[in-house]
């Protein structure tokens, strides 16, 4: 059997050994933490599984043991170790073990005794056992302890020293037990580097060259194997169907790389895909295949030692899609440990570091120190400059279509488009621009002329003016009236007649006694008999309500941002006397209602409007006073919506005494000699409804 052979077959012995051991026969009966070194103490039979999690933390799995009373968490105050956490899960014993420092572990097994020892990065690199974020670890050491299966010690295995690998010899893919693997082989003793990236295996083999053939056939989950030669390495990509977690196996000369293959039903029909084998290529490195588009919020972690930055920033490339360009004087090395963080915050966290910036052109990406951006930058404008000065010097006449010549003037020279050779000058007459300057600045000229010089859209102003008003009045008291009759003055008829009237129209005394006249909407009540004194009692008790509404519906069209005012009132003269005679001035008294509208781009219209109503007042001896009201607002209106402005009213009260002449001012018996006229209240509100509509092209 040869010597290859013979560490497979020791490999998937002990991998097999935990299924020999039922749950809960062994038992935890002591932790001791010491320098760089922890030890469990275990009364029984027990297997073991170590995983790195990452270069400060390792997890120990003991498959059948109970934890016992160590539960919980165990602080440690001596070197190299912080502290170990200690649960049951699943019917085992799981020990996460926190590192002071980026460590590897060696683990030893003798007589119930599983020591863990904490070594250094720099001696743990002559271990063959390399682990990654996801994978797995075990070393040859390991596969030793696993026959310790009895109270009796078993001897640890010594791995057999191999040379280190100068090249890789073969990869093969295989299905196994439900799962896939990968196969990689060299020459000698290899030690690998893996990680993942979305889609994505990556596996690094420093200092080796490529003489091995690609698989020819893919199995799921693995989608195609890519491989590049660098000058330090050789790089193999696995890009699967899906975010597949792995297991990793080093031992000597081979690494073996497990992946769970899909369920059934996840497989597509051509499972397995034929791939024409490729021969391996020295020269041309394999770069990960890029997006259509660079990721914007792709989440990444990150676990470097004194690392050189320039390949993180490549590492970042492949993650976020773009093409990387680092400019040569980028140098330096950091450690930093980022986990599930955007790769966007990752990069700046490197660039805020470092002292460099970024530029995007596209799906290209350079990476250079800010004082080369500024660098190039100033570069480009004296090549800029000094192509300029080169060209000739040539004349454009721009017409004008919608825009004023004045208004694209001033545009131009606060864009700063005229070179230092340049002028420009207005044709007020056709509404031209004549223009003179390189052609180079001319194109840009009439590129913003042509975003400027567009039909602007109009807005219909459609305005109803409401005045509403009421009145109301109420007439209370009696009102005297009737005839008189004297016999003794002869009138043709043996008789002499008269009348009178208190307060009320003259009221014709009937030609029979006892005749009643009624003309107001109260009691009447007729007094006397014929051929003597005749009176009638009114009593008054009237009231009035009227309601009136004035409407006006004046429209007007304007432009986008342009003021539209409606007036309607009248001009009141006013005389002013001086020394220099006698002037007469106009004041209006007016209804002036100004709005200006805004049209939004998502079809809005925002309205500024100004209202006044002005009206005439009481006379002074300075003249006419003008009884004011305004209001001012704005309000963002959909088109074709209405805005109502109200609150701008009045309210008017009066009263009105009428009676016969002192009887009506004696107390008590002025009740019956005086009426009472009261007027109000008659409150006026103007109303104003304001309501624009966006004019469209073809109705304009």
């Amino acid at each position: 059997m040869t010597k290859r052979a013979v560490v497979v077959f020791l490999a998937l012995f002990f991998l097999a050994a935990p299924a020999a051991f039922a749950v809960g026969t062994a038992k935890l009966k002591g932790v001791d933490i010491k320098d760089n070194s922890v030890q469990f103490n275990i009364d029984g039979p027990f297997t073991y599984t170590i995983y790195k999690a990452d270069p400060y933390r390792v997890i120990v799995e003991l498959p059948g043991v109970d934890p016992g009373a160590f539960t919980g968490t165990h602080a440690s105050k001596s070197s190299g170790l912080t502290q170990i956490n200690i649960s049951a899960e699943k019917g085992a014993t799981k020990a996460e073990i926190i590192l002071a420092n980026p460590s590897d572990v060696k683990p030893l097994y003798k007589k119930g005794r599983f020591v863990l020892n904490v070594l250094p990065i720099a001696t743990a690199a002559a271990s063959p056992a390399v682990s990654n974020t996801t994978g797995q670890a075990q070393t040859a050491a390991e596969a030793g302890a696993r026959t310790g299966v009895g109270n009796a010690a078993a001897p640890a295995l010594k791995p057999e020293k191999l040379a280190p690998a100068t090249y890789i010899s073969s990869i093969s893919l295989k299905r196994e037990n439900g799962n896939v693997k990968l196969v990689l082989t060299g020459n000698g003793a290899i030690n690998p580097g893996v990680f993942s990236l979305p889609g994505r295996i990556v596996v690094d083999v420093p200092k080796v060259r490529l003489k091995a053939a690609l698989p020819a056939v893919m199995i799921q989950p693995v989608r195609d194997i890519r491989t590049g030669s660098y000058s330090d390495k050789v790089r193999v990509v696995l890009d699967t169907t899906r975010n597949t977690k792995y297991d990793v196996l080093t031992k000597g000369d081979t690494l073996t790389l497990t992946m769970a293959a899909p369920a059934r039903a996840e497989v597509p029909a051509a499972e397995e895909v034929a791939k024409p084998a490729a021969a391996p290529s020295a020269s041309a490195p394999v770069t990960a295949q890029a997006p259509a588009a660079p990721k914007g919020q792709q989440r990444i972690s990150l676990d470097f030692q004194n690392a050189d930055i320039v390949p993180i920033f490549m590492l970042l490339g492949e993650v976020s899609g773009y093409n990387m360009v680092v400019h040569p004087s980028v140098h330096g090395t950091i450690t930093l440990k980022l986990k599930d963080v955007p790769w966007e915050q990752a990069l700046n966290i490197l660039l805020d570091t470092f002292g460099l910036g970024k530029r995007v052109d596209g799906n290209v990406m350079t990476i250079a120190p800010l004082s080369q951006f500024a660098t190039w930058d100033k570069e480009k404008q004296s090549l800029e400059e000094a192509e300029a000065s080169t060209e000739p010097v040539v004349q454009s006449v721009i017409r004008l279509s919608y825009a004023q010549a004045a208004d694209i003037t001033s545009a131009i020279i606060n864009a700063k488009l005229l070179s230092n050779r340049g002028n420009i000058t207005q044709d007020i007459r056709t509404n031209s621009l004549i223009i003179k300057d390189t052609p180079t600045q001319i194109a840009k000229i009439e590129k913003l002329v042509k975003i400027m010089d567009v039909a602007q859209k109009q807005v219909m102003i459609e305005a109803q003016i409401v005045e509403v008003s009421s009145s109301y009045a109420k007439s209370l008291g009696i009102q005297w009236g009737g005839t008189a009759n004297f016999g003794g003055f002869s009138n043709g008829t043996g008789g002499q007649g008269a009348q009178f009237s208190v307060n009320t129209p003259v009221l014709a005394a009937g030609p029979t006694a006892g005749t009643a006249v009624a003309p107001f909407s109260g009691a009447s009540f007729f007094l006397g008999t014929a051929n003597a004194l005749s009176l009638q009692i009114s009593l008054n008790a009237l009231e009035t309500v009227g309601k009136s509404r004035s409407l006006a519906n004046p429209r007007v069209l304007t432009l986008d941002n342009q003021a539209a005012s409606i007036q309607q009132g009248t001009s009141i003269p006013v005389q002013t006397t001086s020394a220099s005679g006698t002037s007469t001035q106009f004041v209006n008294a007016n209804l002036n209602l100004q709005v200006t509208p805004r049209i939004t781009p998502d079809g809005y219209v925002l309205l500024k409007v100004t209202a006044a109503n002005d009206s005439l007042g009481d006379l002074t001896p300075q003249g006419y006073a003008i009884n004011r009201k305004n209001v001012t607002t704005q309000a963002l209106v959909k088109d074709g919506e209405t805005l109502v402005l109200g609150g701008i009213y009045t309210d008017s009260r009066s009263t009105t005494d009428t009676g016969v002449p002192f009887l009506s001012k004696i107390p008590l018996l002025n009740l019956f000699f005086k009426d009472r006229t009261e007027t109000g209240p008659n409150p006026q509100e103007l109303l104003i409804l304001i309501t624009p509509k966006i004019v469209k092209a073809d109705q304009s």
